[in-house]
């Protein structure tokens, strides 16, 4: 379980988060925005995966198990842009991005960004391969 709520994390979720063997990701209370990307669902053991309370935009994706996941909608909660069948709100007639409501950012804060997220991937890494070492 990888518990990352409430650290003030911005930006989009990386790509690379594809490339991950979790259980359990929590990204609850951060700043985080974009879309959902769809490699999540492909994710197999993924069984807990919290979003809620970020600014998140676009169609919560489905496919595989992740439509399983989280039934009610509260993983997605808090999250004004969002839309699709676990929170019951309808996507047509919504844009899948919310570029115009977004401020467009200097290209130094992208790269704080992109250096912040690969920091975090990394220990996340370096967690999980300590952990398998133990077993």
């Amino acid at each position: 379980m990888v518990n990352l709520s409430h650290n003030c994390l911005y930006g989009e979720i990386p790509k690379s988060i594809r490339n991950v063997c979790l259980e359990s990701l929590d990204l609850s209370f951060n700043n985080l925005s974009g879309e959902i990307l769809a490699e999540v669902t492909l994710l197999d053991y993924l069984s807990m995966f919290n979003l809620s309370y970020n600014n998140l935009s676009g169609k919560i994706p489905s496919g595989q198990h992740f439509e399983t996941q989280n039934i009610n909608g509260s993983a997605y909660i808090g999250n004004e842009l969002l839309c699709g069948d676990p929170l019951g709100i309808s996507c047509t007639g919504k844009s899948n991005s919310s570029t115009s409501e977004s401020v467009k950012v200097e290209d130094a804060t992208d790269n704080w960004r992109n250096i912040y997220w690969r920091t975090i991937d990394r220990i996340a890494f370096g967690i999980i391969k300590h952990m398998r070492k133990q077993d």
